[in-house]
């Protein structure tokens, strides 16, 4: 398994000159796969990652063998990403404190998790990541919106799996893309958008059965 920091995100992949004026998420996924010399593979993510290994799928159904999207759900206009996000993540990612990360936290997972609260390690990655987000860079990583037609293509070899709790992606709008399109997908009870912290154990067994 390869685990992969976005570019312009929080984390050691920092943007070349080059990456605000013609980066590609799809290319960038091409050029890091031809770098690991894989040519074909299962792809996860979690939240935007969900939605990068959906692209891809999409867009490279040959370099793709099946694909999981934890907390993630497929948009119908670029109105409703912005809306959930901000609905989500404000006023906390205003700002950036200890305090506010933690309320932010209590936001996105299910009532009386305590996952965050119990793991300091965890508290201060979440931390960092709140406090050095670099908007700009993300504008980069811009949300396609693929109509219908396009979607049944990831029928036989896609899973999401979303948080009970999940207010970016179990609303019924998002719930009804996926049914709509006859996608598979499974609600996972007692999570949150931290779906792969919250409930480790159960999201570890979905992605090996879905898999294997």
């Amino acid at each position: 398994m390869v685990a992969v920091d976005i570019i312009g995100g929080s984390g050691r992949s920092e943007p070349n000159s080059n990456y605000y004026s013609q980066f590609s998420q799809v290319v960038w996924i091409d050029e890091v796969m031809d770098a690991l010399q894989i040519q074909k593979a299962h792809i996860c993510g979690v939240s935007y990652g969900a939605y990068l290994s959906y692209l891809y799928t999409l867009k490279r159904p040959d370099r793709v063998n099946k694909a999981v999207c934890l907390a993630g759900r497929i948009p119908s206009s670029q109105f409703e990403v912005m809306m959930k996000m901000m609905a989500a993540f404000l006023p906390e990612a205003l700002f950036p404190s200890e305090k506010s990360c933690r309320r932010l936290l209590n936001k996105l997972t299910a009532p009386g998790s305590i996952v965050f609260q119990e793991n300091e390690a965890l508290m201060r990655h979440w931390y960092y990541l709140l406090k050095y987000f670099n908007n700009r860079s993300m504008m980069q990583h811009k949300i396609e919106i693929h109509p219908n037609h396009e979607l049944k293509m990831l029928k036989k070899n896609t899973l999401f799996l979303i948080g009970e709790y999940d207010r970016l992606t179990n609303y019924k709008k998002a719930i009804h893309r996926l049914d709509e399109n006859e996608l598979n997908y499974t609600v996972i009870r007692d999570a949150g958008h931290a779906i792969n912290h919250e409930q480790a154990a159960v999201i570890n067994r979905e992605i090996v059965g879905f898999l294997s």
